[in-house]
């Protein structure tokens, strides 16, 4: 009988005990996109190869590291070139997903799996505005603790063709805002 007391008790104290019971979720949320953790709220940025152009990504976390988001940019001429993607976990699959948005209205989904101190993007399905669909394998392996390098393979006809291979580092949100001369929203 006390055992039944005291066990009521405490599943009491777990449930009513607001820090207590959103402690353990967030500890759940947070195992389950621990592979992309290094990214958040730090912002990065890479210069494509063979020219001036760059990509700044900034990444948040969302409702208590339910989701995480990843806006960037890309200077484009007199505008800039957008993109935004929230990455969750897919409970069903137990596996990260994530979904793309950009500017030009294409949008990507895909998976990411932690190989070592690499992420694979494999299979990025991209919906074009044309109605076509490309197919991209990335890889995004880390340089320490400020950087990593991104690797991007066009696999649509079979055969890999890589797009760019270019190193990300980090840099705080204010130097990736005056690098894009506004605000990276």
């Amino acid at each position: 009988m006390n055992r039944l007391v005291l066990a009521l008790a405490v599943m009491g104290l777990a449930t009513s005990t607001p820090g207590l019971a959103q402690s353990e979720a967030e500890a759940g949320r947070t195992t389950r996109l621990a592979p992309l953790q290094f990214l958040a709220d730090h912002c990065w940025q890479g210069v494509f190869p063979g020219s001036e152009t760059f990509d700044v990504h900034c990444f948040e976390q969302m409702f208590d590291g339910q989701y995480l988001r990843d806006v960037h940019a890309v200077p484009r001429g007199a505008d800039l070139y957008r993109g935004e993607t929230i990455y969750h976990w897919d409970p069903e699959a137990e596996i990260i997903r994530y979904h793309y948005f950009n500017s030009d209205g294409d949008v990507s989904t895909g998976t990411v799996v932690e190989d070592g101190d690499t992420l694979r993007f494999g299979d990025e399905r991209v919906a074009m505005q044309d109605g076509s669909v490309m197919v991209l394998a990335t890889t995004w392996q880390r340089q320490g603790e400020t950087a990593y390098n991104a690797i991007t393979t066009d696999i649509t006809t079979g055969e890999a063709v890589e797009v760019f291979n270019m190193q990300f580092n980090q840099l705080t949100r204010q130097e990736a805002e005056e690098m894009l001369g506004e605000p990276l929203e």
